[in-house]
C-alpha cells in the first residue's frame, strides 16, 4: 500500500498493491489498531498498474507538447522566490520543493530533472548567496528542522 500517514491516526492516498502481502500491511494493521482510517484513493493510476504505466506515457506526451507550445519559467523566477522567502522569514528558513514526482516538466527551465540541480545552486551562487546559505537551502536547513522536530517527539 503506497500512503501518506498524517500524526499515525488516519491514512490518506492509499493503495493495497494488488491486495498481495506487503510491507504496508503492517502499517494499515496498527492503524486499525489505534482506532485510524484507511482512505481508500479513487485515483485510477493508484488502482491499477497498467491504467498508471499507459496514462504516464500518454500525459508525458501531452506535457512535452504543453512545454513546446508555452515554454517554461525561467530559473531566475524560482531564484526570486528563493530570495525573496529568505528577505521576509531569513535564510534559515528557506528549504525547496521540487515536486518531481508529480509537476512533470511544469518546473523552471534547466530544472527539468534532480540531476540539474547544480543548475540552481549556480544561480543561488550567481545571485550572491553564500556557500553556506546555499547548503542551508539545498537541504541543511529541512535537516535541522526534521531534527528538531525527531528531538521533541523523543
Amino acid at each position: 500500500m503506497d500512503a501518506d500517514v498524517d500524526e499515525g491516526a488516519k491514512v490518506r492516498h492509499v493503495r493495497d498493491h494488488a491486495f498481495q502481502p506487503h510491507p504496508w500491511h503492517d502499517m494499515l494493521r496498527a492503524l486499525a489498531q489505534n482506532g485510524g482510517l484507511l482512505g481508500a484513493a479513487y485515483y485510477a493510476g493508484m488502482l491499477d498498474d497498467d491504467f498508471r504505466g499507459r496514462m504516464s506515457q500518454e500525459l508525458w506526451k501531452i506535457e512535452t507538447a504543453g512545454v513546446e507550445l508555452i515554454g517554461q519559467v525561467p530559473m531566475s523566477r524560482l531564484v526570486d522566490h528563493i530570495e525573496h522567502a529568505a528577505t521576509v522569514a531569513g535564510i534559515d528558513h528557506v528549504g525547496l520543493g521540487c515536486d518531481y514526482d508529480s509537476v512533470g516538466l511544469k518546473v523552471p527551465e534547466g530544472l527539468e530533472h534532480i540531476g540539474k540541480t547544480p543548475n540552481l545552486i549556480a544561480a543561488l551562487k550567481d545571485r550572491g548567496f553564500s556557500d553556506a546559505d546555499v547548503a542551508n537551502i539545498m537541504g541543511g536547513n529541512a535537516l535541522r528542522v526534521m531534527q528538531q522536530a525527531e528531538a521533541i517527539s523523543g
